[in-house]
């Protein structure tokens, strides 16, 4: 993988606008990443994994060419310990399961995402009572604690999902159809009564 893939993976999944941004991202997180390391000798980066500076102790080696001993000085080196998911990833691929384990995790993402933009619109809603009538603002409000609550039993079942159990996403689907279906329906509720 080159850095013109990742530039435009980078543009389209977090909606860039050229390729130049996409670009300074892409150099701003490999200074970030010389940085911490230079600094703290240590980058964490979460479920991804760590980047670490170890030092080499001086050695002997062989020319491979000679077989001649040459002295091999003390030196420092940065090492990768890979994290949870790169560890899940791995996994993936060696069943053979690696595209259908990229999906769950586009479609755990994307519903996530889904998910906050109804919890945001309920709010924005319940914010401008003046506009409402009581009964609407009651529905809303009883709407949002409805929707309060099966956000979090989909973060439950989010989480069981990326800890790789397939009975999960399966249960997640239900699931969001069923919050979906719940969050239409007070919302036309409330619609009804405006």
């Amino acid at each position: 993988m080159a850095k013109d893939y990742l530039t435009s993976y980078m543009k389209e999944r977090a909606g860039l606008s050229s390729n130049r941004q996409a670009e300074e991202c892409y150099e701003a997180i490999l200074e970030g990443l010389v940085k911490g390391l230079t600094t703290d000798g240590r980058v964490m980066l979460r479920q991804f994994g760590a980047f670490h500076v170890r030092a080499r102790a001086a050695r002997t080696g062989r020319n491979p060419s000679t077989g001649e001993a040459i002295a091999i000085p003390a030196r420092k080196a940065v090492v990768f310990s890979p994290g949870e998911d790169l560890r899940r990833a791995a996994e993936a691929m060696d069943k053979g399961e690696a595209a259908s384990w990229l999906e769950s995790r586009e479609i755990v993402r994307r519903a996530a995402k889904e998910f906050e933009a109804l919890k945001n619109s309920v709010v924005r809603y319940s914010k401008e009572p003046e506009r409402l009538g009581r009964e609407a603002r009651e529905t809303i409000s009883h709407g949002r604690d409805q929707l309060s609550e099966l956000v979090e039993k989909a973060r439950y079942k989010l989480d069981l999902l990326q800890r790789g159990s397939g009975d999960a996403f399966a249960e997640l689907r239900k699931g969001f159809e069923s919050a979906y279906a719940e969050l239409k329906k007070a919302m036309n509720r409330a619609g009804e009564k405006l």
